[in-house]
């Protein structure tokens, strides 16, 4: 019924939310909210309600506009700018977002960066870089420019032969889904009855482990599109 679908979607977008505001920059929130949401759904076009952010967050299971709609539904409440943007990519209608980050904005694609393992490969780019992949539709294209390079993902890789990290932009992470703890009786909160001391479903650490990276600091932007050619 109605009231028990927004119990679902309240407790699910609430979850995340709190969880969310135990980092203190909007990047590290932002990252979390990307990790999550992808964590928790899968894409599957057979699902009634995949044009809606309860698609997302409850079922678990929705398309383009619905992890771009939870994204933005979730940002929005955590007070970070954060944009619905249509297009076409590969050829085909496509949702994806803009969020602003200090004074700049970045364009991020969940839907694309929900693979076996968690993606980053749409995550934060310029338009310069999202346009061999992604076409804003007429009304998208007034929102704003995306030239942030400051927020990308970095990871560190020991170089033995100085015994130091070396700082490397990655577009693909390791990690499965699975790796985040995703239980199978935990992927979506459809009829789940939640437990204050056995939230399994969010059941994983966010933290940055020792090689990896969650910098604030700007990056030469040479080295930065030196190794972006091929996006």
């Amino acid at each position: 019924d109605i009231d028990n679908a927004k119990y679902l979607f309240n407790y699910s977008a609430n979850k995340i939310i709190e969880n969310a505001n135990n980092y203190s920059t909007d990047f590290e929130k932002e990252k979390y909210v990307h990790d999550t949401i992808i964590n928790i759904t899968d894409y599957d076009s057979n699902e009634k309600l995949n044009q809606s952010a309860y698609s997302a967050l409850v079922t678990g299971k929705t398309v383009c506009a619905g992890y771009t709609r939870a994204f933005q539904y979730i940002m929005n409440k955590l007070g970070i700018i954060t944009y619905y943007i249509t297009g076409k990519s590969e050829g085909q209608n496509h949702a994806w977002n803009i969020v602003k980050l200090e004074n700049d904005y970045n364009n991020i694609d969940l839907t694309w960066d929900d693979q076996t393992s968690i993606s980053y490969k749409y995550f934060n780019k310029t338009d310069e870089q999202f346009n061999d992949s992604h076409d804003r539709s007429a009304i998208s294209k007034n929102l704003h420019n995306c030239y942030g390079t400051k927020y990308i993902y970095k990871k560190k890789f020991i170089n033995y032969s100085t015994n130091n990290y070396d700082e490397k932009y990655i577009e693909e992470n390791t990690k499965n889904k699975s790796d985040y703890n995703k239980q199978n009786n935990y992927s979506s909160v459809n009829n789940y009855v939640p437990s204050n001391n056995n939230d399994k479903m969010y059941n994983y650490s966010n933290s940055f482990s020792n090689d990896e990276i969650n910098s604030t600091d700007s990056y030469d932007n040479n080295d930065y599109n030196a190794q972006n050619n091929d996006n």
